[in-house]
């Protein structure tokens, strides 16, 4: 896979995507993008968490073991950073921010 071939999922793939990365996500309020995608990476990395594996996962459509076998690091962490952009991560916590029915 190559850079710009990330489709926007889904509404059903985003939720799950969302859901995924949630209490990785930061607070919405006045932050653009780029700090927005930074910060998730951080708080990630700061957990020594795989999430971005399994995110990547979704937003590409192919299996854990592709990714590790096939992604050298600093190229899934490019693809990472491009496919949240894609599915708008931002303006998907917002969304659900103001959907959520139980307060999570």
């Amino acid at each position: 896979m190559e850079l710009g071939k990330i489709k926007p999922l889904n509404l059903d793939k985003a939720l799950q995507l969302y859901f995924m990365l949630e209490r990785f996500l930061p607070e919405t309020d006045g932050i653009e993008i780029l700090d927005f995608i930074g910060t998730i990476i951080d708080n990630i990395m700061s957990e020594n968490s795989t999430a971005w594996v399994d995110a990547l996962t979704l937003m590409m459509n192919c299996s854990r073991d592709y990714i590790l076998e096939n992604i050298k690091p600093e190229q899934s962490l490019l693809f990472f950073t491009e496919g949240l952009s894609v599915n708008r991560i931002l303006h998907l916590r917002t969304f659900c921010n103001k959907v959520k029915p139980d307060g999570r």
